[in-house]
């Protein structure tokens, strides 16, 4: 194995890194990608449990063990992947990470979950924001994030304030615990920082039923403002929330920048505590285009009092695509 191809029994190799997980070929689809030619830069490799950081970090077998040390290897501009081996034990944060390498990509090897899957990132310190990604034009894929160790100093899970980068097969699990998303803590999973325009999210899931929310000022997605052309297609939002005034999709200003819209497209919205009067807050500009989507156990999708909104697609079971029971 080198870090340009994998050989037929390289990519058998990688299919039984993760036991019970053969039949998903993880090694197969990485020695098809790496075949079409669908990253030319440098393959680095990251093993939490297995890896060290004296290793040169060029295959599976001679992985990196942190995201420090592997993030450094990575040239910008350059389509360079870090590949992260996932396992039984997560890859623990000491102190707050910022992604700023432009084209640049992080990829997860395990079962392809849509929720709890086992590449992942968490942290065993404290600090206001986890991880930031603050380049351009690239790509996380099938990756865990998880914040929530009983401290208030934790609130943002994930800070995106580049532009064009894209999230497939991701779990944004905030918060993980009642201290962080207790009394008027502003918690959020994911922010998108003033000016953070055009990054997308397929197939990602938001939230956790594992933990209840009290405080009505979290969110799952904090909008900061001119955030315009950003999409999220086939993505779950999960909400465990008692409190019905919280907004699990939030904007703090205008949308603007480009066509000025966000648009969700096929996605579900499921709570599953008490019902919030709202999924979405009010730009005060620019368009939401929901389509196609789903919500369980809320009021209504919002408090629509401009022209700011188009909502279309079928229903589930009652207009508007709010599921109810039926009786």
């Amino acid at each position: 194995m080198n870090n340009q191809y994998l050989s037929a029994e390289d990519a058998a190799a990688v299919n039984g890194l993760m036991p019970g997980n053969q039949l998903y070929g993880i090694g197969d689809k990485l020695r098809q990608a790496l075949s079409a030619g669908l990253f030319l830069g440098t393959k680095w490799y990251l093993d939490p449990v297995n890896g060290n950081d004296s290793y040169d970090g060029l295959s599976a077998q001679t992985a990196f063990k942190t995201l420090p040390v592997a993030y450094a290897a990575l040239t910008e501009n350059k389509n360079e992947v870090l590949y992260i081996i996932g396992g039984a034990s997560a890859l623990n944060l000491a102190s707050a990470f910022t992604w700023a390498k432009s084209y640049t990509h992080l990829i997860g090897i395990a079962g392809e979950l849509r929720f709890g899957g086992r590449v992942r990132i968490g942290h065993n310190a404290n600090f206001a924001t986890m991880f930031t990604l603050s380049g351009s034009g690239c790509m996380f894929h099938n990756i865990h994030f998880q914040t929530g160790r009983g401290s208030t100093t934790n609130v943002t899970q994930i800070s995106i304030s580049g532009l064009r980068n894209l999230f497939s097969n991701c779990h944004f699990e905030a918060m993980l615990s009642a201290t962080e998303s207790g009394g008027t803590q502003a918690w959020r999973a994911v922010s998108l920082a003033s000016a953070a325009q055009a990054n997308g999210f397929s197939r990602c899931t938001f939230g956790s039923w594992t933990t209840v929310w009290a405080s009505a000022s979290g969110r799952l997605v904090s909008f900061e403002g001119d955030n315009g052309d950003t999409w999220f297609d086939d993505c779950v939002f999960i909400t465990n929330t008692s409190s019905t005034s919280m907004v699990p999709v939030n904007f703090t200003g205008p949308i603007s920048g480009g066509y000025s819209y966000v648009a969700f497209n096929r996605c579900k919205f499921l709570n599953t505590n008490a019902a919030p009067a709202v999924i979405f807050g009010t730009p005060t500009n620019g368009h939401v285009l929901v389509s196609d989507c789903t919500g369980f156990n809320f009021t209504a999708w919002a408090a629509i009092t401009t022209q700011h909104w188009i909502c279309s697609g079928p229903a589930a079971n009652k207009a508007g695509g709010l599921a109810v029971n039926v009786t």
